[in-house]
């Protein structure tokens, strides 16, 4: 059960400095089932991380220690690609290990899924497993109004046991949650309910910048909100977590999602972290600041149509200082949650897991946000750190990856061998790569091609070739020659050259889509 209002309010919930004043240890829900004997496994999951906003992956600015440290003790899956560039189908895939024609869901709006209608890796490692199954943070698994605790009975159909559930930060405004009990709680005496002053910051989001000048997004901390990292949904999340980690029972293994709401916009870290960025913003690369030539998909127009984008290189530099100072800060954050890991004893077994559900463009190809198969909207970073007591060897791999193969290693650490399962997912475990270390054969070697879904436009890419197709007409729209055109400036679908691309891939969705 989660923490409802009323008992949240009663712990003080969090204090200044950002600590949580008390803890209530979340009732535990599913069958008796016999513990599993597997590792402990730490999912930290966020929210439109595109992989080279971090400094292990080459940003020359980007200061991200603690994630870079994560990637040093492990393997940074330098090609992992998300199976939906979008919030909701891409959790809903990560979810239930299955694409979003099979689960039904390609958009934000699309009709809800009843969790016990479909596979759930989550209920598959509490049910069959035995794991402790925990979730705090933003699972975007229901689209339900009223507080988040209303939905807990969903929640445990989905497969947690323990459950402290956030929305997105901007629904935030609207939706009420832990966190927002605890900005309530965090109130001074005759002061105004801080939760009011979020309210005015997201309104006042929603009205002047939400997707038409995120570059213009100011810091909580500005006049006059005054609002400082201890008043964060990152911050909670980060800290209900750590609390989590210090008084979780360990009668049997844990399975926990730390699904951070950041860095999806808005981009509104404190000033300290965004002062960091405008020092350096010369130095901030402005990615490929020219627009596609047509001709453009459905989604590419959408976006172009839609959704602002700068027309500067000032524009450009300043947004991704912005977006670079969230990440910053989510980093700070995320090396709060290690640390707890550390000190409560744990991490020689328990394996650590960071990825996010998709990209961001960032202005690149001048457009900004997702929903676009373009590389900065579809690739995400992958990290992968098993317990320190195995000392496996860390490296790099250029394995081809997605989604699917994180619940399929999931899984296979939870011991629910795809024979125990109702409708196996279609990834394939990375364990033994990850154990095997980098001298192996198949080391950087993965899945022939990922398959991803928005919007009723798929993507078939083989690592070189990229190619969507339009689902209502069967016909290629775009195709991407990653060798020839790394930045993705031209689309070659129609020509004579790529036909016998387009052909095979139209081939490739169309079966998949008879299934």
């Amino acid at each position: 059960m989660p923490w409802s209002r009323r008992k949240f309010l009663g712990t003080g919930g969090m204090v200044a400095g950002g600590a949580l004043a008390g803890v209530r240890a979340m009732a535990a829900g599913g069958p008796d089932i016999e513990p599993s004997d597997g590792p402990n496994i730490l999912y930290i999951y966020t929210d439109q991380l595109r992989n080279d906003a971090l400094g292990v992956s080459g940003n020359p600015v980007a200061y991200t220690p603690n994630i870079d440290r994560l990637a040093r003790g492990g393997v940074k899956f330098e090609r992992c690609y998300t199976n939906s560039p979008l919030c909701r189908p891409a959790r809903l895939s990560m979810a239930t290990g299955v694409h979003p024609s099979v689960h039904g869901v390609q958009t934000n709006s699309d009709p809800e899924v009843m969790p016990l209608d479909v596979p759930s890796h989550i209920r598959a490692m509490r049910d069959i497993s035995g794991y402790r199954t925990a979730l705090v943070g933003k699972s975007h698994l229901h689209t339900g109004d009223g507080h988040m605790d209303d939905w807990a009975h969903v929640m445990s159909d989905w497969g947690y046991s323990e459950v402290v559930e956030t929305s997105g930060e901007f629904m935030s405004r609207n939706k009420q949650s832990g966190f927002t009990d605890a900005l309530t709680a965090m109130t001074p005496p005759a002061a105004t309910d801080l939760y009011e002053v979020h309210q005015d910051f997201m309104n006042h989001y929603a009205e002047h910048w939400h997707r038409l000048k995120e570059w213009e997004t100011q810091p909580i901390d500005a006049a006059p909100w005054g609002l400082g990292l201890e008043h964060h949904i990152d911050t909670f999340v980060a800290e209900t977590v750590a609390a989590w980690l210090h008084t979780v029972e360990r009668d049997r293994p844990w399975y926990m999602q730390c699904n951070f709401p950041g860095p999806h916009p808005p981009w509104n870290a404190p000033s300290r972290f965004l002062d960091y960025y405008l020092r350096r913003i010369d130095d901030i690369p402005v990615g490929v600041f020219e627009a596609a030539p047509r001709p453009w998909s459905k989604l590419v127009q959408m976006m172009h149509e839609e959704v602002g984008a700068p027309r500067s290189i000032d524009q450009v530099r300043l947004m991704r200082a912005k977006y670079l100072a969230r990440v910053s800060m989510l980093d700070i954050l995320v090396g709060r949650v290690l640390a707890a890991l550390e000190e409560s004893g744990q991490a020689d077994n328990t394996w650590v897991i960071l990825s996010s559900d998709h990209g961001e463009m960032m202005g690149d190809q001048m457009l900004v946000g997702k929903i676009v198969f373009f590389e900065p909207s579809v690739r995400i970073p992958l990290i992968v750190r098993p317990p320190t007591s195995l000392g496996a060897t860390p490296f790099r791999s250029d394995a081809l990856t997605d989604q699917m193969d994180v619940v399929a290693t999931i899984l296979d650490l939870g011991g629910a061998h795809p024979d125990l399962l109702p409708e196996p997912p279609e990834g394939v475990s990375l364990v033994r790569k990850v154990l095997d270390g980098p001298d192996v054969p198949d080391a950087h070697v993965g899945r022939d091609s990922i398959f991803a879904e928005v919007y009723n436009h798929a993507m078939l890419f083989d690592g070189r070739h990229k190619v969507v197709v339009d689902e209502t007409t069967m016909e290629a729209v775009e195709v991407y020659d990653l060798d020839a055109d790394a930045n993705e400036q031209t689309n070659f679908v129609g020509t004579a050259d790529y036909a016998h691309i387009e052909a095979s891939a139209l081939a490739q969705v169309t079966e998949r889509l008879a299934e």
